[in-house]
């Protein structure tokens, strides 16, 4: 016998549409108001959500890696004054080096010399820390150079000018910054006695000239000892540079 097919009339249509939409709108089992793995995070889903969770330690790293950047700039800010100064001082050495001088002897680390006064060869010679300064700038008496008071008696001026240096710097930290070396391999320097220019202190006493050929910073003080007839503006005396010529060893 042939089997007879059913369509359902519309009502019935109509009945089992209503039950499909109330089975949609009923919440499934388990996923309640109440259940937390129900309610959904905000911005995420899914997989997407579970990856946007990080690992407790990741935020740690974050922070060591801001910190160590943060430590390489601020001594990278701190770094150009003194980098700056030691590329200079590389610079001298290897010019030096070019030009045949002797390099400074040890203890000049950096282009610094720094200490106690161990023997003050001339009036503008000294040995600091090991170290044979020739300071910049200025030009004293030589040891055996004599110069005259004013009423034309002469004096050892060139000693004088060494018992003044000696006295300047005796006992006291000095601190020397090289400029440059000399063909006798002696380092040229600013030196300074507890922050004091000593160079400038010898002008401004009369014992030492600004030595122009390679610097004017002290002209001023010489003049300013000349007008207050200090040292050996108070008589008569050859320039260092011109004595040394006119007695210069053959």
């Amino acid at each position: 016998m042939a089997k007879i097919i059913r369509f359902p009339d519309r009502r019935e249509r109509h009945r089992r549409a209503q039950a499909r939409r109330k089975e949609q709108r009923t919440p499934r089992q388990g996923a309640g108001a109440n259940n937390p793995q129900a309610r959904r995070r905000p911005f995420a889903s899914g997989r997407a959500g579970a990856r946007s969770r990080l690992h407790p330690a990741t935020g740690f790293i974050i922070l060591a890696v801001v910190l160590v950047i943060g430590g390489l700039f601020s001594t990278i800010a701190g770094l150009p004054g003194r980098m700056f100064e030691a590329l200079g001082n590389a610079a001298v050495t290897v010019r030096d080096s070019v030009a045949g001088r002797a390099p400074a002897r040890a203890g000049s680390a950096a282009g610094m010399a720094r200490g106690r006064v161990s023997r003050v060869i001339d009036g503008d010679s000294l040995v600091v820390n090991g170290v044979e300064v020739r300071l910049h700038g200025i030009d004293a008496p030589e040891l055996r150079q004599r110069c005259k008071t004013a009423g034309g008696a002469p004096y050892p001026c060139g000693r004088r000018a060494k018992a003044y240096l000696a006295r300047l710097t005796r006992g006291k930290t000095v601190r020397c910054r090289r400029v440059t070396t000399d063909r006798y391999g002696r380092m040229v320097a600013i030196c300074e006695a507890d922050g004091a220019d000593i160079g400038r202190q010898m002008v401004r006493a009369g014992w030492a000239v600004a030595y122009v050929r390679y610097s004017r910073a002290y002209v001023a003080d010489e003049r300013a000892a000349r007008q207050a007839r200090a040292g050996m503006h108070a008589g008569r005396f050859v320039p260092p540079a011109v004595w040394r010529k006119a007695h210069r060893r053959h």
